[in-house]
């Protein structure tokens, strides 16, 4: 299942059940460090996912987290986007004003974290990240 639908089914009211939440939250920042370091690749370029979103992060029935959809998916050159996409809801500040992003983030976007932890959905307006 997809992580909001894993999120919906949990309370989090133990500390074993936020510890989960953390290893769930930990094996995305690992991929995603994983990714960015360049060792996905062959030629040592750094992946970048451009899509993270609780829609894009599978959760099994063990809490193993995995990562799919890499449609938007780019090989970086120079550590820097190619070009500006994103879900609209979960991208980083820079990528939704339409600036180029730094091709290392190691952490999974706030929207996506918050969506996992607090079982949230945030948007972007002109003050910032605001709750739905």
């Amino acid at each position: 299942m997809d992580l909001r639908d894993w999120r919906a089914e949990r309370t989090f009211a133990t500390a074993g059940e936020r510890r989960e939440i953390m290893r769930t939250l930990e094996q995305l920042a690992d991929v995603l460090d994983w990714l960015h370091s360049g060792k996905a690749t062959p030629s040592g370029r750094t992946v970048i996912h451009g899509d993270l979103s609780p829609g894009n992060v599978m959760v099994d029935a063990h809490g193993q987290a995995t990562l799919v959809d890499f449609g938007l998916s780019k090989l970086t050159a120079d550590h820097q986007t190619a070009e500006v996409w994103f879900t609209p809801g979960y991208a980083a500040p820079e990528v939704f004003e339409g600036k180029r992003t730094p091709g290392r983030t190691g952490t999974p976007s706030g929207p996506s974290r918050t969506s996992c932890s607090a079982g949230r959905r945030h948007r972007r307006t002109p003050a910032g990240w605001q709750p739905r």
